[in-house]
C-alpha cells in the first residue's frame, strides 16, 4: 500500500513536469501547483520529522532494553555478592561456635578430671583416716618376720611324724621352745632345708652335711660329701 508521502511525491513530481505550459494558459492552476508544493515541502518536513521521532524512539527503546538488562545484571550480581556475604557469615559463626564448643569441651574435662582428682583424694584421706588404704596407694605386702634364728649347733627334736607315706609331715623343736610343722623341701630358721621324712627319722641338709635326727632325738647321724660321720644319738627327751 502507497503512503500519503508517497502519493503526494508523485503528483508533485507529475504535476512540476506540466508546469511551465499549464502556468502559460492558466495562472490560478500555477499558484495553486505552487500551494500544492508548499503543502507538500511541509508535509515532506512533517514526515521526516516523525520518521526521526520513530527512529529515535526506537533507538531509546533499545537502549532502555540495554539498561534494562544491565540494570538486571546489575541486580544479580548484588544479589550474589549479598548471597557470599551471608555465606561468609554463616561460615564465621560456624566456626565461632566450634571454638566454643572446643573450650567449653575442655573447661567441662578439666573440671571433671578435677572433680575425680578430689574425689579421689577424699576418699584416701577417708580410708587413711578409717585405716583402709586405697587403691590408689599401693598396698604394702606383709613381710613374714623370720624365726628367731637358732644356732647352728642347736639341732631341733623332732618331737613326732604324722601322714601317710608319700604326705609326711614332722613337728620339730628347737631348744628355745620355737616349734615347726614342716614337709620335705621346708626351710628351717637355722638354714637347714627338710630333705626327706620317714615314719623314724627326718634327714636334715645344712650346705654339704646331712644330719638324719630319729623321732624323739636331736641328732642321729651326720654325712658330709657322702661320707658318713656317725654320731652318738642325745638321750631321748621325755615328752
Amino acid at each position: 500500500m502507497l503512503t500519503k508521502l508517497t502519493i503526494f511525491s508523485i503528483l508533485s513530481a507529475g504535476l512540476s513536469l506540466q508546469l511551465p505550459a499549464k502556468a502559460q494558459s492558466n495562472p490560478t492552476l500555477c499558484e495553486a501547483m505552487e500551494v500544492l508544493a508548499e503543502k507538500l515541502t511541509c508535509f515532506q518536513e512533517v514526515t521526516t520529522l516523525e520518521q526521526l521521532r520513530a527512529d529515535y524512539a526506537e533507538a531509546l527503546q533499545r537502549k532502555l532494553s540495554a539498561n534494562s538488562t544491565a540494570t538486571q545484571l546489575q541486580a544479580e550480581i548484588l544479589g550474589n555478592q549479598a548471597e557470599l556475604r551471608r555465606q561468609q557469615f554463616e561460615n564465621e559463626r560456624v566456626e565461632t561456635d566450634i571454638l566454643v564448643g572446643r573450650d567449653q569441651l575442655q573447661q567441662q574435662s578439666q573440671a571433671l578430671s578435677q572433680r575425680k582428682l578430689a574425689r579421689a583424694r577424699k576418699v584416701s584421706l577417708e580410708d587413711l583416716a578409717n585405716g583402709n588404704p586405697t587403691q590408689s596407694t599401693p598396698k604394702a605386702t606383709p613381710t613374714p618376720e623370720p624365726p628367731k634364728a637358732v644356732p647352728p649347733r642347736e639341732k631341733p627334736l623332732v618331737r613326732r611324724v604324722t601322714g601317710i607315706d608319700g604326705d609326711l609331715k614332722a613337728l620339730l623343736e628347737w631348744p628355745n621352745g620355737q616349734r615347726a610343722t614342716v614337709k620335705p623341701g621346708a626351710k628351717l630358721p637355722d638354714g637347714g632345708r627338710i630333705s626327706a621324712i620317714n615314719v623314724t627319722n627326718v634327714s636334715i641338709r645344712y650346705g654339704e652335711e646331712t644330719i638324719q635326727i630319729g623321732v624323739g632325738e636331736r641328732q642321729l647321724s651326720a654325712t658330709r660329701n657322702g661320707i658318713s660321720q656317725s654320731r652318738l644319738p642325745s638321750p631321748p627327751v621325755l615328752q
